[in-house]
């Protein structure tokens, strides 16, 4: 009888009545709050006191952004057209810092740099640098990188950094150094001063934030060069970012903007939750004081679940919905020496489902053998595996095989999972989808990503994909799930979905395609007022 049901006469009994969870909110931003405090309060424990001096410098680059206010993007735009010298605030240790830069570069409504200035490139390595934007090869660029020594100097990102000099050599932009040796830091702000009035105009200055400040770079700019258009861009500042994680939620990025007769404009664009910028500088701090350079996945993991379990926690509930037991894993990425080894050691069939797995989600949970693979070690992927461990976990299950509305779920889950920790994690939209799988001559995976939209109105059978080939499959459940996860959460922000709702569907069992058909469309049922593309 299940089998013949589609969504319209499912809803009646799987729709939850009531009105709107208003503490779910505050419970989310609580946790943002908790983890910004947390990460800064363990990032103060190892470093030390900062001089007189380093004080006063940044007490007047926050003065410089007391003043900001909502403002648009066609302003900035306006505004970054007509400047001569264009400063952009890096966070070294943060990937999305330097992934902006890249966003700007690639942007066809910003006027293009002639001449870029990077604070993270040594002077003594300019011209090596320029040689090799001038006449690339593989063997120039692998002796840069080991020079330049970006992950272990500044905590920078060496796949982004490459990224913009490729985009550089594209687009003719001629990259010079903004790198100095002076402690004193108004003394780095003169030699970037000098060097940047050096160069080709327009110039852009990527360089750190509190050098952006207008009393600092920008005004030594000005000074020797009164007729100069100075524009400085901040980004993600901790006080304007916590005053507005509500309106975060619902946009992917804001914009303010700070106007002053004498010292001009500065904008500061908000794209990222502020504890998640805090926490990249504390890996940096770890790696540096014990000697890796790679993010420790085992604890990133454990952080995540412990972040989760508290999210989850309720003093209604007499015991804890997640067990010590979850606790308890191995973590093995890629680039270990004992991959291969922990590899050989699986049955033949887990080893096809745990490369698999690695190469559509980067990680691979064996929950029995407590064991967790990562192709790629990053704060998202470390954030995806201890939700996908913690389903694990309340399904007893030890790994997930393959059946098309399970295997949706379980992409559905954790990846909403993943984004209570970083909610600026998002799907590709179908229509991102549908032109990366053109572009890539993919027309399988497109014909049953296609389909794939229109589930809950199958039934249990899913006639549609019964002769479509197992790699379509399953990238149409991982882009399905992932999807749903996504319209779902803008649900559980707004209130539709409650935490104790979330609670059910995570620990109750799905182990048969009728119960995953069932919260598929549950899930759906709430994703359809919130989806971002008519179906």
């Amino acid at each position: 009888m299940l089998e013949k049901l589609s969504l319209p006469s499912l809803l009646g009994c799987l729709r939850v009545c009531g009105g709107l969870d208003l503490s779910l909110m505050k419970d989310w931003l609580k946790l943002q709050k908790d983890l910004y405090v947390t990460a800064r309060s363990e990032l103060k424990k190892m470093t030390q006191p900062k001089p007189r001096n380093f004080q006063a410098y940044e007490r007047r680059y926050l003065r410089d952004l007391d003043g900001l206010k909502k403002s648009s993007f066609e302003e900035f735009y306006r505004s970054q057209r007509r400047a001569d010298c264009f400063l952009i605030g890096d966070f070294h240790s943060f990937r999305q810092s330097q992934k902006q830069l890249l966003r700007l570069l690639k942007d066809p409504r910003v006027r293009k740099p002639k001449s870029l200035g990077l604070e993270t490139l040594p002077l003594e390595l300019e011209s090596e640098l320029q040689g090799y934007l001038k006449k690339p090869s593989p063997q120039k660029l692998k002796k840069l990188q080991r020079a330049w020594n970006l992950e272990e100097h500044w905590g920078s990102s060496w796949d982004t950094y490459k990224a913009i000099l490729s985009l550089c050599q594209e687009l003719k932009i001629q990259v010079y150094s903004l790198g100095s040796t002076q402690a004193s830091l108004e003394k780095r702000d003169q030699m970037a001063a000098r060097r940047a009035l050096q160069q080709a105009r327009p110039s852009w200055l990527f360089i750190g934030e509190m050098h952006c400040a207008r009393p600092h770079l920008a005004r030594l700019l000005r000074l020797k060069s009164p007729d100069l258009e100075v524009l400085s861009l901040q980004q993600n500042e901790d006080r304007l970012a916590l005053k507005h994680l509500k309106q975060m939620k619902t946009k992917s990025s804001l914009m303010f903007l700070s106007q002053h007769p004498k010292l001009g404009e500065v904008f500061c664009l908000l794209h990222t939750l502020p504890w998640v910028k805090w926490q990249s500088d504390l890996n940096f701090k770890i790696r540096q004081e014990e000697g890796y350079s790679e993010l420790d996945p085992h604890d990133q993991i454990l952080w995540s679940l412990r972040t989760l379990k508290d999210f989850f926690e309720d003093r209604r509930y007499p015991s804890s919905i997640i067990s010590k037991e979850a606790f308890d894993f191995q973590a093995i990425s890629s680039s270990d020496e004992d991959f291969l080894e922990a590899l050989e050691k699986l049955s033949a069939a887990e080893q096809n489902w745990v490369l698999e797995q690695l190469e559509l989600e980067h990680v691979a949970v064996l929950s029995r053998q407590r064991r967790i693979f990562l192709s790629e070690v990053s704060l998202n992927s470390c954030a995806q595996a201890a939700s996908l461990l913690l389903i694990s976990h309340w399904q007893q299950k030890q790994y997930f095989e393959f059946n098309f509305y399970r295997t949706s779920f379980l992409h559905a889950l954790s990846f909403f999972l993943s984004k209570i920790l970083n909610h600026r994690r998002k799907s590709p939209s179908w229509d991102e989808w549908r032109k990366s799988l053109k572009r890539n001559g993919e027309q399988h995976k497109l014909d049953v990503l296609w389909r794939s939209r229109n589930f809950y109105r199958w039934g249990l059978k899913a006639e549609e994909l019964r002769f479509q080939k197992q790699e379509g499959l399953n990238f149409a459940a991982h882009a399905l799930g992932r999807w749903l996860a996504d319209q779902c959460f803008e649900a559980f922000l707004a209130g539709e979905f409650s935490k104790q709702r979330l609670t059910r569907i995570c620990t109750s069992s799905f182990q048969s395609e009728e119960i995953a058909y069932l919260r598929l469309c549950e899930l759906w049922s709430l994703a359809r007022d919130f989806r971002s593309e008519p179906n």
